[in-house]
């Protein structure tokens, strides 16, 4: 055998050894990889790519199209929107030199994150990655930064960006209102009958508070046994005291909570927002957050007292005293309110 033919079998050799190779690596990569000549056509696919989506080794062959591809992804069930647009959204980003990234969620509710580059010669490669348990382990970071984690109510921050938008969006003739709550007598529970039960108790007062609002409304805990609601499309201001009503109603219900029967009251105080008020003072509305029941009520009065007539003293009057329910201070406010407090 000459020198020039043991040169070139062994070139084949090492030619077929790294064709190997480059099969083995790419059947093995988490992602899935695609590569098209600019006819759309496919060049090559790994194993990964067919596998993630459920599609059969019949179909998905050097030659197929794009279309055929997401054809046959429609009857498996893992590609939910129309063709047309899709190819050409890649088309126009291939023309255009730039790699786009796509994140596209499957018919079977997957999240996949699709990268499509182009190459010299008018085709492109596309990856496909799985993303849907990164995609929800953000989600709940996400959910876990504006939610209270024992009651998965909303928490401080997410109440003050729903109030700053509740307050930007209330047109002339609407109003809404901020109700403050605080649980009377809550420390006494924790320290007779332990903090687990008072967790459970938190959480079936969040329940309960649920079961009293509206799908528009925001209910929140600001901490400890202090929750606020953000009441909103309220067709007139009474709204807020009949809301204040039925929560009272709800919580001073007995509880029964590991063999403990427990009975509550609430304290009750809100401030309403009417849009026709121009000289209202947001920042002083919002920031800082609540801090306490009282700190809500002190915030109140002034609002009152520079609401224009005939809405400023006498509401201020119908409020002195009952601004807060609960216990002996409870009684309705309804009248005065009507008389007093008519939106135009």
């Amino acid at each position: 055998m000459t020198p020039s033919v043991q040169r070139t079998r062994a070139s084949g050799r090492g030619e077929t050894d790294q064709q190997l190779l480059l099969d083995t690596v790419l059947n093995n990569m988490s992602q899935g990889v695609l590569m098209f000549d600019p006819d759309t056509r496919m060049v090559f696919c790994n194993q990964r790519y067919i596998e993630m989506y459920g599609l059969s080794d019949a179909v998905v062959q050097p030659g197929c199209t794009l279309r055929d591809l997401l054809e046959h992804r429609q009857a498996a069930g893992t590609f939910a929107g129309d063709p047309d647009p899709y190819i050409a959204k890649v088309l126009n980003a291939v023309a255009e030199g730039r790699t786009a990234n796509n994140i596209v969620e499957c018919g079977d509710g997957r999240v996949f994150s699709i990268v499509n580059k182009p190459m010299p010669d008018g085709g492109w490669l596309a990856t496909h990655e799985d993303i849907t348990e990164r995609q929800r382990a953000e989600e709940r970071i996400a959910h876990m930064a504006r939610h209270d984690a024992l009651t998965d109510l909303p928490n401080r921050a997410l109440l003050r960006e729903r109030l700053e938008y509740e307050l930007k969006r209330v047109k002339r003739g609407e109003c809404l209102a901020v109700l403050c709550l605080d649980l009377d007598h809550f420390k006494s529970v924790n320290d007779t009958l332990g903090h687990p039960i008072g967790d459970e108790l938190l959480k079936v007062v969040a329940e309960r508070l649920r079961r009293c609002t509206r799908e528009p409304d925001t209910i929140a805990r600001l901490g400890g046994d202090e929750f606020a609601i953000i009441m909103t499309g309220m067709e007139r201001p009474t709204d807020a005291v009949a809301l204040a009503k039925r929560i009272r109603d709800s919580i001073t219900k007995p509880y029964h909570l590991d063999g403990h029967q427990i009975v509550a009251d609430i304290s009750i105080g809100f401030i309403p927002r009417f849009a026709h008020f121009e000289d209202f003072n947001r920042r002083e509305f919002v920031s800082p957050p609540f801090q306490n029941i009282g700190g809500a009520l002190q915030q109140a009065r002034p609002f009152f007292d520079r609401c224009p007539a005939p809405f400023g003293k006498r509401l201020a009057r119908s409020f002195d005293g009952p601004f807060s329910f609960g216990n002996s201070r409870f009684r309705s406010v309804t009248d005065n309110l009507v008389r007093s407090a008519r939106i135009h």
